[in-house]
């Protein structure tokens, strides 16, 4: 039986503090001035007015026995909410906020015909709409089992056909055991300790990215793997690929880091395109 797809529109409307705010349409202006304005320190916040509906989506969510599918309100996407999405999360998405530059990047480069790696599948959002667009299976590299589930609904709502592998991206040959670090919020969970708590740790397989793109035969890479990508670019042969659409983490790895790893690209016979925030499109050249 299909689950009926719910557009949702969020509204604060507060009459004891005197709150009437049209939120949705508040944080569609600021993601206006986002488009035009971000620099490569910046992340979206929410707002005190928007946490009231954040708790709002936290009980929703932990009170709902079934996963709640919605329409993205940007995009041809239709994607669940569960816990493992989380409150914060499944606002953002609604708003159509959360990752919202990566998407707006995949809207523009990803072609018919792509073949895709995306490393670093989170919940499986940007994955799902490359595979939308591409009409092609994707690879998705994902070490947090948790998300797994939640990244296979999303592909299935979408008629998406998907290959998840748990697993870290290493530039070396050695496809040994690496730690990972799930953090409180799971979305930033890596194989480096931030300043979030670590609420666990265990031992992941790691893949060569080299085999990787060979194996797949992919011409296009779409990256967000939380300050991993420092180095997930050396020494690797990158002639096949066509397209790099990356999350630079520059708050987390530093400007410098996010110097050498436009310079490692370019070598390599890529040229920048487009900056979206944090996200980078390299488009090949040469």
């Amino acid at each position: 039986m299909n689950k009926k797809i719910r557009n949702i529109r969020p509204h604060l409307i507060d009459e004891d503090t005197h709150l009437n705010v049209q939120v949705y349409k508040d944080r569609i202006n600021r993601q206006e001035n986002n488009r035009h304005h971000s620099g490569l320190n910046m992340v979206n916040v929410s707002t005190p007015e928007e946490s009231i509906l954040i708790r709002g989506y936290a009980t929703v969510l932990e009170q709902s026995l079934h996963d709640i599918d919605i329409q993205h309100p940007l995009v041809p996407l239709k994607l669940t909410l569960n816990k493992t999405t989380g409150a914060k999360n499944g606002y953002l998405i609604c708003c159509g906020d959360y990752a919202q530059q990566c998407l707006e990047s995949i809207r523009e480069y990803i072609k018919l015909g792509d073949r895709i790696i995306n490393l670093g599948g989170g919940l499986g959002i940007t994955a799902t709409y490359a595979g939308i667009l591409s009409k092609n299976p994707v690879t998705i590299i994902e070490p947090n089992i948790k998300m797994h589930p939640t990244i296979h609904k999303n592909a299935d709502l979408n008629d998406i056909s998907i290959k998840l592998l748990q697993a870290c991206i290493t530039p070396e040959n050695d496809e040994s055991l690496t730690e990972f670090h799930i953090m409180e919020e799971p979305l930033s969970s890596s194989i480096f300790k931030y300043a979030q708590e670590v609420d666990t740790s265990y031992k992941v397989e790691t893949i060569s990215l080299q085999k990787l793109i060979q194996e797949s035969h992919a011409n296009v890479i779409i990256s967000d793997i939380v300050g991993a990508e420092i180095n997930a670019f050396e020494n690797i042969d990158l002639r096949q690929i066509d397209k790099v659409i990356i999350t630079i983490n520059t708050p987390i790895i530093g400007e410098k880091p996010t110097a050498n790893l436009i310079t490692t690209l370019s070598k390599q016979g890529f040229e920048l395109k487009d900056i979206k925030g944090l996200v980078f499109s390299f488009i090949r050249t040469k």
